[in-house]
């Protein structure tokens, strides 16, 4: 396409191009932006590598298959309204991605996000699985809001340095060292936490507050662990003032 553009056909000779198969874009330097309006499922590795994309538009896609946008380290933004599943290193190694707008993805597989070291916002009002080690290191995350998950892996936001608050409010279990290293890290809100495993919380400050329901096991880790608790009543307030 002219200037690095290219939009995929919604069909070809009568045909609907709903898949971009294994590797098709691989290593496609001079690639800078990707439109695909009629595309439902993009295979695993189909962009990886593709270091001068910039853009990626994918309306229609579901499923988002393992490595698709590995290693594209300029690629900005990734609009993908519809898409459910995210694979297993879809965007690690993406350093310039800033934005991860997800409104209907309900699992975020094992290293999606690794190393995205310029994600400032994450919208994932569905997300229900966050696999081990999805955003370590994505060190301009400072707020994740996480109303639907159920499971953190481990290791799942380790060295977030300024990641200040997090909501899960119905997970139930996190991952062993799921926040080790979020050295900036002041609120959580984990009412329905059941299991916590070891080291989720090492590294963070010691003034960090965990929200919950009185007498529940978030009351009672966040005593055993020097954390202060405050009851949800409290965590309501704070967060219809934005945090403040």
């Amino acid at each position: 396409g002219e200037g690095g553009s290219v939009t995929i056909p919604e069909e070809i000779e009568s045909y609907p191009v709903t898949t971009i198969g294994d590797s098709a874009f691989i290593y496609c330097d001079g690639l800078i932006h990707i439109t695909m309006p009629s595309v439902t499922t993009i295979e695993d590795y189909a962009f990886a590598d593709c270091v001068t994309l910039l853009s990626a538009t994918m309306p229609e896609v579901i499923t988002l298959g393992e490595h698709a946008f590995d290693s594209c380290e300029n690629l900005e933004t990734a609009t993908m309204p519809k898409v459910v599943t995210i694979g297993f290193e879809a965007f690690d190694y993406c350093h310039a991605l800033k934005e991860a707008d997800i409104p209907n993805a309900t699992t975020i597989d094992t290293y999606a996000f690794y190393e995205c070291i310029a994600l400032e916002s994450v919208n994932m009002p569905k997300v229900t699985e966050i696999g081990e080690t999805s955003f370590y290191c994505c060190t301009s995350l400072t707020s994740v809001d996480m109303p639907e998950l159920r499971m953190l892996g481990e290791y799942a936001f380790e060295y977030c340095t300024a990641l200040e608050s997090v909501s899960m409010p119905k997970a139930t279990i996190i991952g062993e060292y799921a926040f080790e290293d979020c050295s900036a890290l002041k609120d959580v809100v984990m009412p329905a936490a059941e299991q916590i495993y070891f080291g989720v919380f090492d590294g963070c400050p010691s003034s960090m507050t965990i929200y919950g329901y009185s007498g529940t096991f978030a009351e009672t880790f966040a005593n055993e662990n020097g954390f202060n608790f405050s009851p949800m009543t409290d965590w309501t307030v704070m967060f219809n003032n934005g945090g403040e």
